[in-house]
């Protein structure tokens, strides 16, 4: 059957079916309201007001008002956004014609105010967001770490230091990061290379689903993670105002400082700009019975931002640099044939020369610096034009512990990527959304050094369009893309022959979504997608040590584009103020799958012994179930339960495939007392027995079970904010090893710790 007829069929069950089934009922309330500047009073014109589900939108006239009607009785989540203050978020409950004012924050220790005629409940938040609060108290931890956080997403571990985020069993090229608005690029053919992203910058995370994923790219098989900083619009004029965040993390003996002040100059032309950087260090990390060599880290960012609103026109200049080096486990390489047996059957002792700062041999040096020009114009009464230009270079080195000179590094990679995005939205008067964009990127490596991954070129050009409709309780948006990339590279055949090479790859996506609400407090979202994804060039291309692994990887120069078919349902359900319950579960067909295959015999290198991977390509299925449910019995006390299966199988050679989380469930009771929160955390991972042992060298590791807690409070003083938290780790320094960690072949993860922080506002 075509995806075409598919679409035909889901569009049938989505507005003819669920209405037969459900109890109707009638939308006749009207919601009107008032957005406010919370610097100054006055009224905001071209306010974003929309439900967060996009079952209702406007935007505010020259008065700052607003008019919604033919709403039905229900629970809302409803989000303003303006271009020179915060976004808020407030949650309402519904039942007669209400009239809220809306006061939109202007600086950053501004506290929003709403005042509502009617009635107001509390809801609770989004399922796929992690909010600023949240943020708080992961200070410290990596980009990725904190993106475990969101609901569907596991962590992809390096040693005791390195992670990035795993949607649905994909990561690395499947899964698309929007920082500040910019796809982030650079050498994403690693499990080791995190995202180079401070987390100090960011205000927001957020999981993005459904038809709108198509505007940031065609190859977000996985799915998308946008990370947002606060807006620099926010200032006040003559005020400078900012924020100094700093902690200690007893295991690995480490620390951190951050800070950022900014301010806004003029009245008539304001110019509004932001300067931040941080610092974090640490040592050796501790497993409950040993120190894991060489796991030393540091880490040292910068960003500066520029801009001005004028009328119809916001224009920004943003920077950012950030700068890395971390130390690679040592007693990965081996020796010879017995070594490697010796790893075969667990009888590795890891490496363990104590405590240190010092980080040697093998490690790596990161750079990755971003520099983003964007112009926002506004057309007309719900039309606006949005152009983004945008500049990344990221330059990687891999110093090996075999190199006759520390100071060179084996192999070094330069990433220079130029990318431009045009986006044109309108909206009309029957709430009907329309998006065009153009995006263009031109990318080009260039390596010095050992071969590992070729110097390429790789050009692109890709256009798109989403349309969404709303009515009182249903919403409907489609997308189509299409996108042609073209891969020039200078590949290695053999030692010293090279040959060049040059491959297009061009094809079509598509997504439909729906939002329905049936009845009172309950949303059913579905989602049907079409994507695909080019070969990356190391699956092409590569061929040698993979530094960052200590291990042998060779790419394979016949693989073609992969092309997913996936259909996604979510059921939201707020039975009351104190209960919510989500479920998600998906089904995905991937034709050309990409996966890298073990070898069973090491690969025998100057380096020494390493374990050996290729590439190979299959039809596989994912088949995923996502659970979260929210329980808040009293003011005071709540409970937060996820859980996640994930099913992945080779359909081609009738196994499973290798590296898929096994089944986690995790529960977070949380007690309020006053301006202080108590939180437990515990986390159960089971034993992944769904693998094929052809597929791997080692069996997977046992089951464990991880409790953490954190306390968190504020204090308030004036227009001064003080944040502090207290959060514990593995309290019972449970030795383990995970299932997704490639260095689980040879050490434990950490041990147990305790970290403490400190933020001020100001």
């Amino acid at each position: 059957m075509s995806i075409c007829m598919q679409y035909k069929k889901f569009i049938l069950f989505a507005v003819i079916f669920f209405p037969l089934i459900l109890n109707a009922q009638e939308c006749r309330i009207t919601l009107t309201g008032i957005v406010l500047d919370g610097s100054d009073g006055n009224p905001l014109e071209f306010t974003v007001v929309k439900e967060k589900n996009n079952l209702f939108k406007t935007t505010t006239d020259k008065e700052g008002k607003f008019s919604i009607l033919g709403i039905c009785a229900g629970t809302y989540i409803l989000h303003f956004e303006h271009l020179v203050c915060e976004h808020l978020d407030i949650e309402l409950r519904i039942t007669q014609d209400t009239f809220v004012t809306v006061t939109l924050p202007h600086s950053q220790h501004n506290l929003s105010t709403v005042f509502i005629s009617g009635n107001r409940n509390l809801q609770l938040s989004p399922v796929s967001k992690l909010s600023p609060a949240q943020l708080q108290t992961q200070q410290g931890n990596s980009i990725g770490d904190i993106m475990g956080g969101l609901s569907g997403v596991n962590i992809l571990n390096t040693g005791g230091t390195i992670s990035k985020p795993m949607i649905n069993g994909m990561y690395g090229y499947r899964i698309l990061i929007i920082n500040n608005g910019i796809r982030q690029e650079g050498q994403n053919w690693g499990q080791e290379h995190a995202p180079e992203i401070d987390p100090f910058l960011t205000k927001d995370i957020e999981l993005i689903r459904g038809a709108s994923t198509l505007q940031y790219g065609h190859d977000a098989i996985g799915g998308v993670i946008t990370v947002n900083p606060s807006s620099i619009f926010n200032y006040r004029q003559n005020i400078i105002s900012g924020s100094v965040n700093t902690g200690l993390e007893t295991n690995g003996r480490g620390g951190y400082l951050s800070t950022n002040v900014g301010g806004r100059f003029f009245s008539k032309v304001p110019l509004y700009w932001r300067l931040q950087g941080s610092l974090k260090n640490q040592g050796n990390l501790q497993t409950p019975k040993y120190f894991i060599d060489n796991t030393g880290y540091s880490e040292q960012n910068m960003s500066a931002s520029i801009g001005t609103h004028i009328g119809r026109l916001t224009t920004d200049l943003f920077y950012s640099r950030f700068n890395n080096n971390f130390g690679v486990y040592s007693g990965a390489e081996m020796e010879d044939s017995a070594s490697y047996q010796d790893v075969i059957n667990g009888r590795v002792q890891p490496i363990d020369n104590g405590f240190t700062y010092k980080i040697t041999q093998p490690r790596q040096e990161s750079i990755h610096d971003m520099l983003k020009a964007r112009i926002f114009f506004k057309i007309r009464e719900h039309e606006y034009l949005k152009f983004i230009w945008a500049a990344q270079y990221n330059q990687r080195k891999e110093f090996d512990e075999h190199s006759l000179n520390p100071n060179e590094p084996e192999t070094e990679y330069q990433i220079l990527t130029h990318s431009g995005d045009l986006l044109w939205e309108k909206e009309n008067k029957r709430n009907i959304n329309h998006r065009l964009g153009l995006n263009v990127i031109y990318q080009q490596n260039h390596y010095g050094g050992e071969y590992f991954i070729p110097d390429y070129l790789n050009q692109g050009v890709g256009a798109f369009y989403c349309i969404e409709k709303e009515w009182n309780n249903l919403s409907l948006s489609g997308s189509a893309r299409f996108d042609y990339k073209d891969l020039a590279a200078q590949y290695m055949i053999a030692d010293d022959s090279f040959t060049s090479v040059q491959r297009n790859f061009f094809h079509s996506a598509f997504a439909l979504s729906s939002i329905y609400q049936p009845i009172k407090n309950l949303n059913i979202s579905l989602n049907l997608l079409q994507n695909w994804r080019p070969p990356a060039p190391n699956e092409l291309y590569s061929k040698g040590m993979h530094h960052g692994l200590a291990s042998y990887e060779e790419g394979n120069p016949n693989l073609n584009s992969e092309i997913s078919h996936k259909a996604e349902c979510e059921i939201t359900w707020v039975v009351s103020n104190k209960w919510q319950a989500v479920t998600n579960f998906f089904v995905q067909d991937i034709s050309g799958y990409i996966t890298l295959i073990p070898d069973h015999e090491p690969k025998i290198t100057p380096h020494g012994n390493l374990l050996s991977f290729h590439y190979e390509q299959t039809r596989a299925v994912f088949k995923g179930l996502n659970l979260q449910f929210y329980w808040k019995p009293t003011p005071f006390f709540s409970i937060e339960q996820k859980s996640s299966m994930l099913w992945a199988t080779d359909i081609t050679q009738h196994t499973f495939l290798p590296l898929i989380p096994p089944f986690q469930f995790t529960i977070e009771p949380e007690y309020t007392y006053k301006k202080l929160k108590f939180k437990l955390n515990g986390k159960y991972v089971a034993h992944q027995f769904r693998f094929d042992p052809a597929s791997d060298i080692m069996p997977a590791p046992d089951a464990y079970f991880l409790l953490g807690a954190e306390i968190t409070g504020k204090y308030k003083f004036e227009k001064q904010e003080l944040s502090y938290f207290v959060r514990g780790s593995n309290l019972t320094n449970r030795s383990y090893r995970d299932y997704l960690d490639r260095f689980r072949y040879f050490i434990d993860k950490p041990g147990w710790s305790l970290g403490i922080g400190l933020g001020y506002l100001f």
